[in-house]
């Protein structure tokens, strides 16, 4: 790695991850998307290294998080006027997924099949977390989304889209346009969580593969 601002952020950010515990860096490209996460140093080189890196996050000293924009050159103190606004973002994604769906309850379904094995994981581990209960469509039922609470950021999560808020910005990790797969999956949720990555992705195909 040369001397440049990915050097920088790795000394700088790395420091950061060996003095305060249960910090996080979050990895993005040029679209707000989550390359990767890190919760050391070493784990902080290889997201800096990962193909099509754009910037990282340090959020836990928001709400002025300590970023740097690989694309610019530069070091910045909010994601503001960066990344979009999470309310924008939240209305657009329900409207993706439900507005032409054609078993609305089905979807609902899965989700819930999803979150609720979900949280009874975030719980067993004692994890900080809330839920949001929400009708995405009158006339259907409430969908449920675990909300975790991080150091500067929280990490919303359900079936069907997980994003990390820096509010009142965000970047995303999957949603209805980005895929992902479940080994990047698995390595994300279980450095947001602190757990295992073989127990993380056991229990995410457990909760994928629940009906109910």
């Amino acid at each position: 790695m040369t001397k440049s601002i990915k050097q920088e952020a790795y000394t700088t950010l790395g420091k950061f991850l060996q003095t305060d515990n249960g910090s996080l860096v979050f990895g993005y490209n040029k679209n707000y998307e989550v390359t990767g996460v890190a919760r050391t140093k070493e784990q902080l080189k290889e997201v800096i290294q990962t193909k099509g890196i754009a910037g990282v996050i340090f959020p836990m000293t928001q709400p002025h998080a300590t970023g740097y924009d690989f694309v610019t050159g530069e070091k910045y103190k909010t994601l503001k006027g960066r990344a979009g606004d999470i309310k924008d973002y939240t209305e657009k994604e329900n409207h993706n997924l439900y507005e032409y769906s054609t078993n609305i309850d089905e979807m609902i379904r899965e989700n819930t099949n999803f979150i609720e094995p979900f949280m009874e994981f975030l719980d067993k581990i004692d994890a900080s977390y809330g839920c949001i209960t929400e009708q995405p469509v009158s006339g259907h039922n409430s969908t449920y989304e675990a909300v975790i609470t991080l150091s500067g950021c929280r990490v919303r999560v359900s079936k069907h889209g997980t994003v990390v808020t820096l509010s009142p910005n965000y970047l995303v990790v999957h949603d209805s346009t980005k895929d992902t797969d479940i080994n990047f999956y698995s390595t994300f949720m279980a450095r947001v969580l602190n757990v295992d990555e073989n127990i993380m992705k056991d229990v995410l195909v457990k909760c994928l593969q629940n009906k109910g």
